[in-house]
């Protein structure tokens, strides 16, 4: 809970309340508190029908009647939220599912077609290859064991033996084992959201089948065990460098940014953001997105420049913003901050030698470019010389730090 509420809760936060909505009507059998849940559901984000889809499941083998019936139809209203959405809505803003999430994920089941496919083209994939699935199912077997040990660590490990709790996460549980990439057995993402109904709903009908067992005293030392075990473990983590104002970012190497300067640094960044009219579009770094966020057009920086408007028009962002020393900082330890300092740099460049933006402002707290729209912007080529120093200076800066953490 506490990882991924961390990082994106205002996603996901209506999750947990829909979820145990929809089994207490289950279990009280009131179809009115049922029935709202489980329309709503599948709508909170595209893949969240996955969920819904095994509450219907755990219905068809666990109810009976008029109950039975309607985990079918929550099971079929599953599918066909999730498969319209993916494949239907979702394309009319983007290509995103196709170009990128599931090239991300399942991009090894879709190695016929360039690894790029929908939701319906993974589901074929994975049915015509079984022997590949279940292999990205088990391994690697050292990162599926301790992502699963963590996800009931919480609750003492004993409700993994109950049937109800699997079968409550069968469908997120399958998408997270059959994911490729270096973070899909993470246990800090915000998907493990859509894991927590089924774990704890299934350890609660766990105990009220063994409630006997509650009462003896080495269950109950275990458990404290595993429950203290459990927090410190994800305050020590620091999931998203989220507490990194209690402690390190990283102890080796050393990376800790003291709480004094993280406010003066906030402070420094956003009296650089300040000169950026409010209604510009920019790219901007990812420290940077949510100070940012309530632009129409905010575009994350080096990875994109361009969009694409209301009339279907290719357009460069007015403003780009960049913190070099803000990312060489955390580069000894995440090597993602010190690859972006180097394509920061090298797509700076590139953007002032092709004289599509000036420097508008730089300094130690950052980098600002603007872009030129006609000639009469260009800026005095001393002022652009001087300025075009301070980006080589910065840079090198960071460069050194760099450099210096590597020795």
């Amino acid at each position: 809970m506490i990882g991924p509420a961390l990082e994106n809760f205002h996603d996901l936060c209506a999750i947990p309340l829909l979820s145990f909505s929809l089994l207490l009507g289950v279990r009280r059998r009131h179809l009115w508190l049922y029935t709202i849940p489980a329309l709503l559901l599948p709508l909170v984000r595209e893949d969240v029908g996955l969920l819904s889809f095994s509450f219907g499941a755990w219905m068809l083998l666990h109810s009976q009647g008029r109950w039975r019936w309607a985990g079918a139809g929550l099971c079929l209203y599953s599918l066909v939220m999730v498969a319209t959405i993916t494949n239907l809505v979702m394309p009319l803003f983007g290509t995103e599912v196709s170009d990128r999430f599931m090239e991300e994920r399942f991009g090894q089941f879709l190695a016929a077609q360039g690894g790029k496919g929908s939701t319906v083209d993974v589901l074929k994939a994975m049915i015509t290859q079984p022997l590949l699935l279940l292999q990205e199912i088990v391994q690697p077997p050292g990162k599926t064991l301790r992502f699963l040990l963590t996800l009931w660590l919480p609750l003492g490990l004993l409700p993994a033996a109950g049937v109800d709790g699997w079968i409550l996460m069968a469908g997120p549980l399958f998408v997270a084992l059959s994911s490729q990439g270096g973070n899909a057995l993470a246990v800090t993402l915000r998907f493990v959201l859509y894991l927590v109904p089924g774990v704890f709903a299934g350890g609660i009908l766990w105990w009220s089948k063994h409630q006997s067992l509650f009462y003896h005293r080495w269950l109950k030392r275990m458990w404290r065990s595993a429950l203290a075990l459990s927090i410190l473990f994800s305050i020590t983590a620091n999931p998203h460098r989220s507490l990194s104002a209690l402690i390190p970012d990283s102890v080796s190497p050393w990376v800790y940014i003291s709480p004094t300067r993280q406010l003066q640094r906030g402070i420094e960044t956003r009296a650089l953001l300040r000169s950026i009219p409010a209604q510009a579009s920019v790219a901007a770094e990812t420290q940077l997105i949510p100070l940012l966020a309530a632009r129409r057009v905010l575009l994350r920086f080096p990875e994109n420049t361009r969009y694409t408007d209301d009339q279907r028009q290719s357009q460069a962002v007015e403003w780009i913003v960049s913190q070099p020393l803000f990312n060489a900082d955390y580069a000894p330890a995440f090597r993602s901050n010190g690859r972006l300092v180097i394509r920061a740099k090298e797509r700076i460049e590139q953007l002032l030698d092709e004289k599509l933006y000036s420097v508008y402002q730089c300094d130690q707290h950052g980098i600002i470019l603007k872009r030129i729209d006609s000639p009469s912007l260009k800026a005095e080529s001393s002022d652009q010389d001087k300025n075009r120093r301070c980006v080589n200076k910065q840079f090198a800066q960071s460069l050194q730090i760099m450099q210096k953490s590597k020795h």
